[in-house]
């Protein structure tokens, strides 16, 4: 099928559509979609630039065929760093025979980008493994757009109503429950905290760990946490400003490997995030660039507990530290600012091409 949306000239593709009910099913879909989108980049005709994401995984090694049989130069931008994460979670045996033949596809297929996009030094770093030192990574974080994150505040008010939070103290998790992310100290910090009927926990969101989580919270009775689920896009300035202070949690063996996005809508909202993870990550260099909130250790009950009390106990402390981050956003991180650096970096690829 293809369409036009503002603009934008949109060509959509066949694959299967198994689903995740079945092993099968799922592998019949990831490889129909990457044969179908090779096919398509190959057929795509004269193009300035081939530019491709790292989802779903090894969708570079599609990507590196396909710029090298049309003489192209190919643009990849790395969200997520395959199968280094995979093995790092444990979805993967770490050294097993499928996961070096994966490494060396994706190596292959990286050095032959014309330029690597990551999403913070710390994921530079880890691509060194992979031999990329001769200039071709750019760092380019990811970004949120401040317009569309836009929240009247009589419709937080009402979203608070409706979630059963009015007039408490509000820490939020929101997003991604995913393998990437731990959880043990968001629920030790609600336990230490039960004691505050003035402070609800909200977890708001959906992933591999939401179930057990739910299931976690249950079974030891933390009638301070509600969850809910995926809000609508249009809505999420508007969830995410329910919190009063924002959690985010990343496992320190995925450091370099993943980076949680999620921090800017939360500045582009004005509001303080703790964040529980690895201190040389780019969440932790970028909450300590704008002055919005603190970094503990990860795994740590106690220290995101009184980091959360710091921002829920002082709303003055809280605004501050939310103005701050929003201010950082409007300077740095908003969505314009990120594009343009894309599109400095597309006419800088292409110029060279000629």
């Amino acid at each position: 099928m293809r369409q036009e949306h503002r603009g934008v000239s949109v060509r959509r593709f066949a694959m299967t559509r198994f689903g995740r009910g079945s092993t099968t099913g799922r592998l019949a879909d990831f490889l129909s979609f990457h044969l179908s989108v090779t096919w398509a980049m190959v057929r795509s005709g004269d193009v300035d630039v081939l530019f491709v994401e790292s989802t779903p995984p090894l969708l570079v090694v599609a990507g590196s065929l396909a710029a090298r049989l049309k003489g192209v130069p190919m643009v990849h931008v790395v969200q997520d760093l395959y199968p280094d994460v995979a093995e790092a979670l444990g979805v993967l045996r770490r050294g097993s025979l499928l996961a070096r033949a994966l490494r060396r596809l994706n190596t292959w297929a990286l050095r032959g980008a014309t330029r690597i996009v990551v999403l913070g030094d710390d994921m530079a770093a880890a691509l060194e493994s992979y031999g990329i030192r001769d200039g071709k990574v750019t760092v380019i974080p990811n970004w949120a757009d401040l317009a569309a994150l836009a929240a009247p505040s009589e419709e937080v008010l009402a979203l608070r109503q409706a979630w059963g939070v009015a007039g408490k103290r509000v820490a939020m998790y929101s997003g991604n429950f995913g393998l990437a992310h731990s959880f043990e100290e968001v629920l030790g910090a609600a336990e230490r905290l039960r004691y505050r009927r003035d402070i609800a926990f909200l977890c708001v969101g959906d992933g591999a760990q939401w179930g057990a989580l739910r299931e976690a919270a249950r079974d030891r009775g933390l009638d301070n946490i509600r969850f809910e689920p995926y809000q609508e896009r249009a809505r999420l300035g508007i969830s995410l400003s329910v919190a009063d202070v924002h959690i985010i949690t990343q496992k320190p063996e995925t450091l370099g490997l993943v980076v949680p996005s999620k921090v800017y809508g939360i500045l582009a909202v004005g509001r303080p995030v703790v964040f529980a993870g690895p201190d040389r990550s780019e969440v932790a260099r970028t909450i300590a660039a704008c002055g919005a909130g603190q970094t503990v250790p990860p795994g740590d009950a106690v220290a995101l507990s009184d980091g959360l009390l710091t921002y829920l106990d002082d709303s003055e402390k809280a605004r501050r530290a939310g103005e701050a981050g929003r201010l950082w956003m409007e300077r740095e991180g908003d969505r314009r600012h990120r594009t343009g650096a894309y599109r400095r970096l597309f006419e800088e690829v292409v110029e060279k091409g000629r």
